[in-house]
């Protein structure tokens, strides 16, 4: 059988070297260990990522062409492997899909993904908004729960009168990060770009500056009594957001961007990189990621974490426009979505 999908036929520009085609072998599930624990997908919303841009422009985590891409999938179970125990047949999910990989590409009608990594979708939440959790959430969880070894919220307690600093906070993932660490009872000092403060606040920030000011530095520090100790950076502006810390104490810095530019007494660095979670030498954060799962899910359907904005473009034709949105950084507080519906 076969399906619509948007190819990529070599590397290069997105405006160039996708091709929308109708005739495309549709997925399916086999008898080897990978696919026994793997859920097929008809997908029907895909969310685009700034990494889908990177990895047609530049070859990022892509090893074969032509491939299909695109990562941040929702859309319904329609077959699963003999050892999968989470899903059947029916169920409504959003996943994060194994980047560069045959046969999990979600810019097609059908993707397969390991159950591992896959979230039920809420009763009532739309499928449009479901497929924006998956990337965003799970690279902020990554990056707070493991990177800097904070608490899981159902675990979490004494934390009221901790900041953390998120730079970036209206970014996906700059969002997501702030409603976790609100979630452990953090609180949570970030920096937006002005026409987005009112909405970093809606998504639970204490108080929120602009990083384009001369000030932001000193703002931030004396919104923190000067007790900072930990900075998310969602958006490449590591040193900024390191310079906030009171480097008198150990401190923790952690980006899903960029890295220090120097070593810094007591500021401890780790990259936070769901990409390659599905390549071997991640096995250990893998596994951790794996048996939070549910966690999510939870704060998902009691509302304690919700997706953000979104705009909507419809049909596969659109993943390409949209792409070039992101790499023309014309998107700023809100997911672009394309629906397949």
């Amino acid at each position: 059988m076969t399906m619509k999908a948007l190819v990529l036929a070599k590397k290069g520009h997105p405006t160039a070297n996708f091709h929308l085609k109708e005739d495309v072998k549709k997925p399916t599930l086999g008898a080897d260990d990978k696919d026994k624990t793997s859920i097929l997908i008809k997908v029907v919303a895909t969310a685009l990522n700034p990494v889908d841009w990177k990895m047609a422009d530049q070859g990022f985590l892509t090893h074969e062409y032509p491939i299909v891409l695109g990562c941040d999938v929702a859309g319904e179970v329609i077959g699963v492997g003999q050892d999968v125990k989470r899903f059947k047949v029916g169920d409504k999910i959003a996943a994060f899909t194994p980047l560069g990989t045959r046969d999990c590409g979600g810019f097609a009608q059908y993707c397969k993904c390991p159950e591992e990594l896959v979230l039920h979708v809420p009763e009532g939440m739309p499928f449009d908004k479901a497929c924006t959790l998956p990337v965003g959430m799970l690279t902020a969880g990554l990056g707070l729960f493991h990177s800097m070894k904070l608490p899981l919220p159902s675990k979490a307690s004494g934390l009221e009168d901790k900041w953390l600093l998120v730079w970036g906070a209206s970014s996906v993932v700059g969002l997501f990060c702030v409603q976790l660490a609100k979630a452990c009872g953090l609180k949570v000092v970030a920096t937006a770009s002005k026409r987005n403060f009112e909405l970093v606040k809606t998504y639970g920030a204490d108080a929120v500056f602009d990083y384009h000011s001369a000030s932001v530095i000193d703002d931030i520090k004396a919104a923190c009594n000067d007790t900072l100790t930990l900075a998310f950076d969602a958006v490449g502006k590591v040193d900024e957001a390191a310079s906030a810390l009171n480097t008198t104490q150990p401190c923790m810095v952690s980006s899903c961007a960029g890295a220090l530019s120097k070593e810094t007494k007591n500021v401890t660095f780790e990259t936070t990189m769901l990409g390659d979670i599905y390549l071997p030498h991640s096995a250990e954060k893998y596994a951790a990621l794996a048996k939070d799962i549910q966690e999510y899910e939870k704060l998902i359907s009691t509302g304690v974490v919700k997706p953000p904005h979104l705009t909507v473009l419809n049909g596969l034709d659109k993943v390409v426009e949209g792409l070039d949105m992101l790499a023309n950084h014309k998107v700023s507080g809100q997911k672009l979505v394309v629906s397949l519906a």
